[in-house]
């Protein structure tokens, strides 16, 4: 099924513009990649109050960040590149990992729900 991100789920980043659509590639790009692998084994690390370092600690993590990696990406209705690794950096990667893991906790229609209360870009809670 096709995804679709809307004005009213508030942005990933909060810095708009190209930025912005980099985001939401990665994480629309993330949601389907784990809608044809729902039993993927999903294994991330971090460090601990460090945003932007997100490491892949299973084969599934690796598939589902170069999934995330070669999203098309466009704004406004016109691709901007060929691929998301062409202009990510590692805070776009975390934040868009996290919300995918997000919508795998809470499903798409929950997901969506929670985006819509968010104001700031945070990344949706379990209900």
């Amino acid at each position: 099924m096709v995804r679709e991100w809307t004005d009213d789920m508030g942005e990933i980043s909060g810095f708009g513009g190209g930025y912005e659509a980099v985001c939401r590639a990665m994480v629309l790009a993330g949601i389907e990649w784990l809608e044809a692998h729902p039993d993927a084994d999903l294994k991330f690390r971090g460090y601990e109050n460090v945003f932007g370092v997100v490491i892949e600690d299973s084969p599934d993590a690796e598939a589902l960040t170069e999934a995330m990696m070669n999203a098309p990406v466009y704004l406004e209705g016109q691709r901007i590149q060929a691929r998301v690794r062409d202009d990510c950096t590692g805070a776009m990667h975390h934040a868009a990992v996290l919300n995918v893991l997000a919508y795998k906790r809470l499903g798409w229609d929950a997901y969506v729900r929670e985006r819509r209360k968010q104001t700031n870009g945070a990344v949706p809670r379990a209900e």
